[in-house]
């Protein structure tokens, strides 16, 4: 417990480190905060999943800090492509988000055959060999670290792309009917989920790509309800301190807890961003950069987990070589992914993740 506090200290340093009074409304989500956002998605999924890597550390708070990363991600998406949808952003949509998705996925394959064949990191036949390891990509028990919410955000766009072709290219916007064709895609995920048995992770966070929907939807009715945002921030503040009593009755507590937690997480963001002007030049760094350093993580947290038994070096070390990578990563994949596009769509503005 006192080393996911400290963790939490930190972060939130970073965070509101420069931080100023917000004296604009229109700048609560903008492009500028959420890069900011994303850089404490990012390091909240990298606590998360450090007490998950090494589970003699245990505390619900910090254990599932990685989900409220994962739910500010998808609430992010959600919202900002319902902000962005337009006739030139959705021009080869599909191409586009499939390149930047899965490029970097293929290029990081070789790493993890490597490493679970040779460094035998998961101890077991299942996950030896070429095809298994290349099948368990796109199972419920995804191998490639990740690949879980690389999928979800797939199904999500196929799903968002479907309904633009659906109402707005025919000219009908109909939002109703735009949020039920995604709704619908969301419970056939759900169904999916529970008939491959899954793992819970799969269920805890998509929702929120709904939530950044409806949020986006009505962000002007949002702005001049003050008292509805406060009341939300209230139920976001119960919502996560019954999340910590839930999670030890029961496996199904443990899921609603998680649930709770992670998305009264994003709603107090939220709350927060309308009245702070938050981010610096560290967090905008992170930020930017964030898909990389979600994407190598996993890699260096398993592999020194293997060698090194002090927990705090292995922590220090772990973060540093996440970040310090992951960064050039994000940088060299995301060259070569927009290269790609551009050589089918030449004039094509880059689309924010």
């Amino acid at each position: 417990m006192i080393i996911g506090v400290g963790l939490y200290t930190v972060i939130a340093v970073l965070l509101f480190a420069g931080s100023s009074r917000q004296d604009d409304v229109n700048d609560q989500l903008s492009k500028r905060t959420g890069v900011h956002l994303r850089a404490v998605s990012c390091l909240m999924v990298l606590v998360g999943h450090l007490f998950a890597a090494r589970g003699s550390i245990t505390w619900f708070y910090a254990d599932q800090a990685g989900a409220c990363g994962v739910a500010m991600f998808f609430f992010l998406s959600g919202y900002g492509l319902v902000k962005s949808m337009g006739e030139d952003y959705m021009r080869g949509f599909l191409f586009k988000k499939a390149v930047k998705l899965w490029v970097p996925i293929i290029l990081l394959f070789p790493v993890y055959y490597l490493l679970y064949n040779y460094l035998i990191l998961y101890p077991t036949e299942a996950y030896r060999g070429i095809i298994n390891l290349a099948i368990s990509t796109f199972h419920g028990d995804t191998i490639i670290q990740g690949s879980w919410y690389l999928i979800t955000l797939s199904w999500f766009y196929l799903a968002f792309w479907g309904a633009y072709k659906y109402t707005f290219s025919r000219g009908r916007r109909d939002w109703k009917i735009f949020c039920v064709i995604i709704f619908i895609a969301y419970l056939l995920y759900i169904a999916r989920v529970f008939t491959e048995g899954a793992g819970f992770i799969w269920m805890y966070t998509p929702h929120m790509f709904i939530v950044g929907m409806l949020w986006s939807i009505n962000e002007k009715k949002l702005k001049e309800a003050r008292i509805l945002r406060l009341v939300l921030f209230l139920i976001a503040i119960a919502g996560i301190v019954l999340a910590g009593r839930l999670e030890i009755r029961s496996r199904g507590g443990y899921v609603l807890a998680t649930i709770l937690l992670s998305s009264g997480s994003v709603f107090v963001m939220l709350f927060v961003t309308m009245h702070l002007r938050i981010g610096n030049k560290v967090t905008e760094l992170i930020g930017r950069h964030s898909f990389g350093i979600y994407l190598i993580h996993w890699l260096f947290y398993y592999s020194l987990d293997r060698f090194l038994d002090n927990t705090i070096l292995w922590l220090i070390l772990s973060l540093a070589l996440a970040i310090g990578v992951g960064i050039p990563v994000d940088i060299g994949v995301g060259n070569l992914s927009r290269s790609i596009i551009s050589l089918r769509y030449p004039s094509s503005r880059r689309i924010p993740r």
